[in-house]
C-alpha cells in the first residue's frame, strides 16, 4: 500500500466524542493506535504536536498507557507513521485532567428551628476546570429542585445555599450536599441535622 494509503486511527475504550476525561492522581489510561498500512511499520505517538517523551506514559508500538495522572498528561494525542519521508497522523484524542471538588459545610451543627419557621444549609465547593452539578439531598433522598450548576472555569469556589421556608416536621432529617460532574460517582458533603420544634 503506497504510504499516502495509510490510514491510522487512535482509539480509547474511555473516550467519549474524542475526549478522555481524567481524575487527578486517579485511575489510568489507555490509548491505542490502529495502523493500517499494507506492511509493517512503527508508529510513534505525539502529545500535543510533540513526540511524546514524558516519564508518566509507557509506550509500546501500537498503545500508550498513563498510569500516573498527573496535570502534565493533560492535552492532544496523535500517532504518526513515516514511509518513504511521508508522514501519516491519526485523528487526535483529547485528554482533560481535573480535581475533584472539595466539599465543606459552613457548619455541621445541629440546625433547631421553629415550626413555620425558615432554615437555611450552606456548604462551598472548590473546584478546577469542569462543570459540576450540586443537588443538595434529605434522608438519602435527592432534592431535585435545589440543583445547581457550578462551571469551574479556573481555581474557585461557589457557595451552595438551600433556604427552606415554611417549616414543617416533614422537613427534618439529615441533609448533605452532592456533587458530580457526569463523569465521576458522586462527592458528598457531611451531614448536617435539621430539627423542627
Amino acid at each position: 500500500m503506497p504510504p499516502g494509503n495509510c490510514k491510522l486511527t487512535l482509539t480509547s475504550s474511555t473516550a467519549q466524542d474524542g475526549l478522555v476525561y481524567a481524575v487527578l492522581g486517579q485511575g489510568a489510561i489507555r490509548i491505542d493506535c490502529q495502523v493500517n498500512c499494507g506492511q509493517q511499520v512503527d508508529s510513534k505517538f505525539y502529545h500535543n504536536f510533540n513526540l511524546l517523551e514524558n516519564p508518566h506514559i509507557m509506550v509500546n508500538r501500537k498503545s500508550l498507557f498513563i498510569h500516573d495522572i498527573q496535570k502534565s498528561v493533560h492535552g492532544n494525542y496523535s500517532c504518526c507513521v513515516n514511509i518513504q519521508q511521508q508522514t501519516t497522523c491519526s485523528n487526535s484524542i483529547t485528554v482533560l485532567v481535573f480535581e475533584l471538588p472539595i466539599i465543606s459545610l459552613m457548619s455541621r451543627d445541629k440546625l433547631i428551628k421553629p415550626l413555620g419557621g425558615s432554615a437555611t444549609m450552606s456548604a462551598n465547593v472548590s473546584g478546577d476546570n469542569l462543570m459540576w452539578h450540586a443537588v443538595w439531598h434529605v434522608n438519602g433522598n435527592p432534592l431535585w429542585n435545589s440543583t445547581v450548576q457550578l462551571n469551574f472555569r479556573l481555581k474557585q469556589e461557589w457557595r451552595v445555599d438551600l433556604v427552606i421556608p415554611n417549616l414543617q416536621y416533614t422537613d427534618q432529617g439529615l441533609y448533605r450536599l452532592a456533587v458530580t460532574s457526569g463523569h465521576t460517582l458522586p462527592l458528598y458533603s457531611p451531614d448536617k441535622e435539621l430539627a423542627v420544634q
